[in-house]
């Protein structure tokens, strides 16, 4: 769950008090993955199989392609349960991985809102990180899941560009097959909605990886760095 583009717009044109609140999540054992599948498919062994192919020393390991999605679903619960309760308060919630960004222009509902969530998240065996609790008034410059916002401008983070073009040179030039295609198709997609300038420059940028990678077959010289 990410920011939809309007409430982006809310954010930029209203001034929105924005508390984002950061999970510790556990490790997400294999029961927990059977038990939501097992709600979504009628064959029992399939969930099972799934769930064991999809878990390593029976927990969800990190870095795994399938690891965000199955995630998703085992928090997908919790997600309904916090929408609920913040439309009755008038507060905006969203979620990206495990940072929860809530909305209002009533910074007493944002606070009241923490023993709830507290409360429903321990439920679960997920805890908030209260080190990492973020205040936004709203004025200067904010950054909410990767997207900075200065000004009434949308621009995304640094991070997660050098990450990007960092994953294009390793697949184009490298042919490095670890990459996860996907992931970089879902970055660009992201990209392309935020900060569309840059979308066109790295559209460029691939173009210009491919012609090397071209040159490079025919001998060409080698490109040093990225």
């Amino acid at each position: 769950m990410i920011l939809t583009l309007q409430f982006r717009k809310w954010i930029v044109k209203r001034g929105f008090e924005i508390y984002i609140y950061h999970i510790t999540f556990p490790s997400i054992s294999q029961k927990q993955v059977f038990n939501c599948l097992n709600q979504h498919f009628e064959d029992k062994d399939l969930s099972l199989k799934i769930s064991k192919l999809c878990t390593f020393k029976k927990k969800l390991p990190q870095g795994a392609p399938t690891s965000p999605m199955l995630s998703n679903i085992v928090f997908k619960e919790i997600d309904e349960k916090i929408t609920h309760h913040c439309n009755s308060k008038l507060i905006v919630y969203t979620r990206y991985a495990d940072d929860l960004t809530f909305s209002s222009n009533n910074k007493t509902s944002l606070v009241e809102i923490y023993p709830f969530l507290e409360d429903l998240l321990n439920q679960h065996s997920f805890y908030l990180n209260k080190t990492k609790t973020q205040y936004l008034s709203g004025k200067g410059r904010m950054s909410v899941t990767g997207i900075n916002i200065n000004e009434g401008r949308l621009t995304i983070g640094r991070t997660i560009k050098r990450r990007l073009r960092s994953c294009l040179y390793k697949i184009i030039i490298e042919q490095d097959k670890s990459i996860n295609v996907n992931m970089v198709m879902g970055y660009l997609s992201y990209i392309r909605d935020i900060e569309p300038e840059y979308h066109k420059k790295i559209q460029i940028y691939i173009e210009g990886l491919k012609t090397e990678q071209r040159l490079k077959r025919l001998g060409f010289g080698k490109r040093h760095g990225s």
